[in-house]
């Protein structure tokens, strides 16, 4: 059963999201088809309780959660506990990041990290909070506000990764690398699982279940991801026309591309210019 009424599919308006809350025993979320990005969760104090199928974990003050995309979300305030206070960001992942997203599975698509060492914990925090501050600026305070959320978070990433025990048993698969390197000096090329598997020199069938098992989401969702990122950038931060972007990121039809934004990030590409501003 879910913990409350609380039950919707995520669209992600942002490269990034973030949120500080305090919450009481009421507060609980399930999303059955995931987000759609990747769902980091600091617990800061109180605890929170995750759940899959007939599992629980609950969580404690220091213990970071992690959620891949797509996975199944339900979690919640623990009971117990009466109240979580918890640092959450939602975001879609640089491609460097990956190996550093491998901490131990606790569910499925649901990893888990607590560091032994105070110290680690104490920076990615702090890291973290500087991200959600660099966030909580408005475009007009700061219009390089995303990126450096962004930093604050690599930064919290960085140091975590220091503390993975599965730190150095899941490296990207340098064939991947390759693909994700070509894929991202050329977005707007019109890429498919057959050509991205090329520069991999990996057959498409290979090339699709090693990206989807290191990446957590297959290559077109997130070549699809990266590309709606790159054109909220290019709206945030220029004066292009609409369907000039839309051609940048490989979308040659404009009116498709201004409904696959709409569905990505829950507003047009127009409103979403005028609402960064």
């Amino acid at each position: 059963m879910p913990p409350t009424d609380i039950t919707h599919r995520w669209q992600p308006a942002a490269p990034i999201l973030t949120g500080h809350f305090h919450e009481g025993p009421r507060y609980g979320t399930t999303r059955p088809q995931g987000s759609g990005d990747h769902l980091l969760i600091l617990t800061l104090s109180g605890a929170g309780q995750f759940q899959h199928q007939a599992a629980e974990f609950t969580t404690s003050t220091g213990v970071f959660t992690l959620y891949t995309p797509d996975a199944a979300q339900n979690y919640r305030c623990c009971p117990a506990a009466g109240s979580w206070e918890l640092l959450w960001t939602h975001f879609q992942p640089r491609p460097h990041w990956t190996p550093w997203l491998h901490w131990p599975e606790t569910f499925p698509g649901l990893r888990t990290l607590q560091p032994d060492d105070p110290a680690v914990t104490a920076a990615a925090r702090d890291a973290l909070a500087a991200m959600h501050e660099a966030w909580s600026l408005t475009p007009t305070q700061d219009p390089l506000r995303a990126d450096r959320a962004l930093h604050h978070l690599e930064s919290a990433l960085m140091h975590l990764h220091t503390a993975n025990p599965n730190a150095d048993n899941t490296p990207l698969d340098p064939r991947l690398r390759d693909a994700l390197l070509a894929l991202h000096r050329r977005l707007e090329h019109p890429w498919t699982i057959d050509t991205l598997a090329r520069h991999a020199h990996l057959s498409p069938s290979r090339f699709a279940h090693l990206f989807t098992q290191q990446l957590g989401q297959s290559p077109m969702q997130y070549l699809d991801a990266q590309r709606m990122a790159r054109a909220r950038e290019l709206l945030r931060l220029t004066a292009q026309p609409i369907a000039a972007i839309a051609a940048a990121v490989g979308i040659e039809d404009p009116v498709y591309f201004g409904r696959r934004f709409r569905q990505a990030v829950g507003q047009t590409p127009r409103q979403y210019r005028n609402a960064s501003r």
